[in-house]
């Protein structure tokens, strides 16, 4: 059944694991079979996504981006913008190789199972939406999967991603010192207010307001409605974008900072 429409495997080459510091030997002990397996999962994407028919390229949807779910059961990001071929944030190299049950394609980095943050990486390299300053946020904070799961006791976040625009009203200055080493613990007391303890989707948030949700950091926001069939809000925040699935939960993009008082 998995092979019955098709299947696309993305494959880096090897040299790309050695570039990636990728440690194949360990990936194939015992220990490392589950994340082994999640490993290879998400380079496989159900369906023959050919470099001229992906959804990506339909121009009537005036779009050159598209999610597919992998075989992990995670989103990934297809996008032909400049006509490049990408599938998260690795460039195709070899495109359209078929085999008997469906099409692969050489990319040029190998991929891992995404963590809800990963995708302030991968919005803002694939595709319109533009998460750039929360992208370098986290890339600053070194958080992990694990990190999140060990703050919030449990293996499920959602993570609020405030877009380019939300931070336009944000203090540069402030913003540029966060991201620096020395202000990393602050640094994370702002992200932590940005997630989530268990994973939810905005059909959920909008189920539940009007309601509450509270914060790894403890911070306690009121969830709204806006309109009877709108967006969710937290707090001031639009809930403008998101569900995308992660290993750990849900990333959504907000179009407000929510900037707690003590954090500075």
């Amino acid at each position: 059944k998995m092979y019955e429409d098709g299947l696309t495997l993305l494959a880096p080459p090897n040299r790309r694991f050695n570039r990636h510091e990728i440690n194949v030997p360990n990936l194939l002990t015992e220990e490392m079979k589950d994340y082994t397996r999640d490993f290879v999962l998400c380079h496989m994407v159900p369906g023959n996504q050919f470099f001229d028919t992906v959804e990506a390229r339909h121009n009537a949807r005036k779009t050159e981006q598209d999610l597919a779910i992998t075989m992990l059961g995670t989103h990934i990001w297809i996008t032909t913008s400049f006509n490049r071929f990408r599938f998260q944030s690795s460039d195709v190299l070899l495109a359209d190789q078929m085999t008997r049950n469906g099409v692969f394609h050489g990319i040029n980095v190998p991929l891992y199972p995404p963590a809800a943050s990963d995708f302030a990486v991968f919005t803002h390299v694939s595709t319109t939406w533009n998460t750039e300053p929360c992208k370098r946020m986290f890339i600053a904070a070194r958080w992990t999967s694990e990190d999140f799961a060990r703050m919030a006791n449990s293996t499920s976040v959602t993570v609020f991603c405030p877009d380019d625009n939300a931070f336009g009203f944000f203090n540069n200055k402030i913003y540029d010192r966060l991201i620096e080493p020395i202000w990393r613990r602050h640094l994370r007391v702002f992200l932590s207010h940005h997630i989530a303890g268990y994973a939810v989707t905005r059909q959920e948030l909008y189920s539940q307001a009007p309601s509450n949700i509270t914060m790894l950091s403890g911070e306690v926001y009121d969830i709204k409605r806006k309109g009877a069939t709108g967006n969710p809000r937290i707090g001031e925040a639009e809930v403008i974008f998101g569900d995308l699935i992660a290993t750990d939960g849900y990333f959504h993009i907000i179009d407000k900072v929510l900037e707690p008082p003590s954090v500075y």
